[in-house]
């Protein structure tokens, strides 16, 4: 199997990320269009242009102040498998127009087609629900032959268990992004992971903290907006998410509005106003525990993944959380592990995502034997049978299993056409000068087509004479 065939995609309500899968390594994928940061972060956003065409991505996100009101962010909260209202286009062909830009950036990196890719979901997505089937349909129109489905807090774990290998004990997974919030429950047995519960998710996110600030804003200023403007709206919103974004680094801020007028902003200010919400994501933490009956001291660890644990009253609740417990050393996971790896929890969910695609999709391949023709002319050299077919001189017609390197194959004689079916390799051995059947071994195959059907169990070391029988062996 090819291993560039798969990727994964981090859907997010504001930003997504892709993974490639390179040596059987996750890796990220670069915006083909990004910005002079080289950020791997991809803007959920999508514009729809008057020709029919969708513009997605970093591409979408130059053309909104053209035309504002037909610049859509935050959909991924309000997918259905209807079309949108006054815009006439499906949610799926905004969704696969975002997929595609991540599809065209993973190929891109890879220089290889990508044909599979495992895309992760909201715990708030169940079963067979509209979303799953809007995702797993634009993942199609996208291009993608095989498409899988998996939990974003699960697919953190993975990435987890990947970067300390070896890990024991139960993990918490708090997943906080940009407009859900899961929660689960693995536990880590060394090189194996199970997932104990999760949770049936929340809305909340940074799309809501975001909307806190912007009532704020709106207050403290006097400005009054007309919501049906799109273009109004828009700048409000882009400027109180880069003031939501300056009090997870500064204790407060002050802003322009006019040539008089200044909006000022405190970290407590906005932390009071989210207080309750992160309140909200404890309590069904709590409540996650109890259903998948592992007590609060026997979590090992709390993995904090989703921009919006950036916040700092996150990781303050959370550990005052587990201190009023007496779990004060328990360990709170952001951006490094307890031995002190790198786990940026931005990219998390995508990077194991793509870990759970190399585990499950993409198997090791067995070893093949082999068969390679002892040449007694020149150099004595094995040479590794290609498939297709493989013709050679007639120093000798007796040939051994081997695992040689590969050599240019000489010419006439006798052939060995090979023919891989999945696991098993078929051959057509056909001696040019003679009418008599195979020999593998002490067995004599005369008939041309006894062993069409059946398997010949081969061992390194038998020789084979090449006849004209035909015979099949699985490996």
């Amino acid at each position: 199997m090819n291993m560039a065939n798969w990727m994964s995609i981090d859907f997010g309500t504001s930003s997504s990320v892709a993974a490639i899968i390179r040596n059987r390594q996750p890796e990220l994928a670069t915006p083909l269009d990004c910005d002079a940061t080289g950020s791997k972060i991809f803007p959920t956003v999508v514009y729809l242009e008057s020709n029919g065409n969708i513009s997605a991505c970093h591409d979408a996100e130059r053309m909104k102040d053209f035309d504002c009101s037909r610049f859509l962010r935050e959909f991924k909260f309000d997918i259905h498998g209807g079309v949108i209202p006054d815009l006439c286009v499906s949610y799926t062909a905004i969704v696969a127009a975002v997929l595609k830009v991540l599809k065209n950036a993973a190929e891109k990196s890879l220089d290889d087609p990508v044909e599979n890719v495992i895309l992760t979901l909201p715990a708030t997505w169940h079963g067979d629900g509209v979303q799953q089937q809007v995702m797993l349909a634009a993942a199609r129109e996208a291009g993608f032959k095989q498409t899988e489905l998996i939990k974003e807090a699960q697919a953190a774990a993975i990435y987890y268990d990947f970067i300390e290998q070896n890990a024991q004990g139960y993990s918490l997974i708090y997943d906080l992004g940009g407009g859900t919030f899961d929660a689960a429950i693995i536990k880590h047995t060394g090189s194996d992971y199970q997932l104990v519960g999760n949770s049936s998710g929340l809305a909340i996110g940074g799309k809501f903290f975001t909307e806190k600030i912007t009532e704020h804003y709106l207050t403290r200023t006097g400005i009054n907006i007309d919501y049906s403007d799109s273009a109004s709206l828009e700048a409000i919103l882009s400027k109180c998410e880069k003031i939501k974004r300056h009090l997870s680094n500064k204790e407060n801020g002050e802003f322009p509005v006019s040539h008089q007028q200044n909006y000022t902003i405190t970290r407590r200010d906005f932390e009071s106003m989210i207080s309750e919400y992160i309140d909200k994501t404890l309590q069904a933490c709590e409540k996650l525990t109890n259903v998948a009956g592992v007590k609060w001291e026997e979590l090992n660890r709390v993995l904090l993944i989703g921009g919006s644990c950036n916040i700092p009253l996150v990781q303050t609740k959370i550990k005052k959380y587990l201190q009023s417990l007496n779990m004060g050393n328990a360990h709170v996971v952001w951006r490094r592990t307890e031995s002190g790896k790198s786990m940026d929890p931005q990219f998390a969910v995508a990077l194991g995502a793509a870990v759970y695609a190399v585990r499950n999709f993409m198997p090791l391949p067995k070893p093949p034997v082999h068969i390679g023709v002892l040449k007694r002319c020149s150099n004595g050299q094995i040479y590794r049978l290609k498939e297709g077919v493989n013709t050679f001189g007639r120093e000798t017609t007796l040939m051994d299993f081997s695992f040689p390197e590969d050599g240019k194959m000489s010419s006439s004689h006798f052939s060995i056409e090979v023919i891989k079916h999945g696991d098993a390799y078929e051959y057509l051995l056909t001696d040019l000068g003679s009418k008599g059947g195979t020999v593998v071994g002490n067995m004599s195959l005369t008939d041309k087509y006894a062993f069409a059907s059946q398997q010949a169990s081969l061992t390194g070391g038998e020789k084979i004479v090449a006849g004209n029988t035909k015979f099949k062996f699985i490996i």
